[in-house]
């Protein structure tokens, strides 16, 4: 059993300001059994400046004080922006009022891994208590 592991649901992504999006990152949070269901992080999406064409997540603000959570972001943003090669759009012209959803495929991250990985059972956090 793992001490810490993040399962991402969705992002709602903002209209980019300056080629910079700004968007929050919704998450369950397991650590140690305890699960803390609907956590909203907001993040940026911007322009990577080490690789000019691909982008980069990067927290605003987080009340988790845990140095995994820095390595979750880590392996969001390759899981993300290398492997399922996602661009930021914004909202769609129909409807600017209103962010563009992005949602996860059923995936977690596992402190003792460090990588983002593929729920093949169901989701132990969907699960009735």
């Amino acid at each position: 059993m793992s001490y810490f592991k993040i399962y991402p649901r969705k992002m709602m992504v903002d209209a980019a300001v300056e080629h910079t999006h700004s968007a929050r990152l919704f998450f369950h949070l397991e650590q140690y059994g305890r699960v803390y269901h609907n956590q909203v992080c907001p993040v940026e999406i911007r322009p990577d400046p080490v690789a000019n064409d691909r982008w980069q997540m990067v927290i605003l603000q987080s009340d988790i004080p845990l140095q995994e959570f820095d390595r979750f972001m880590t392996s969001l943003n390759a899981y993300l922006f290398r492997v399922l090669n996602y661009v930021p759009s914004g909202p769609r012209p129909e409807t600017p009022l209103l962010p563009e959803e992005y949602f996860f495929q059923p995936v977690f991250f596992d402190a003792i891994d460090g990588n983002i990985q593929s729920l093949s059972a169901p989701d132990p956090v969907d699960r009735e208590v």
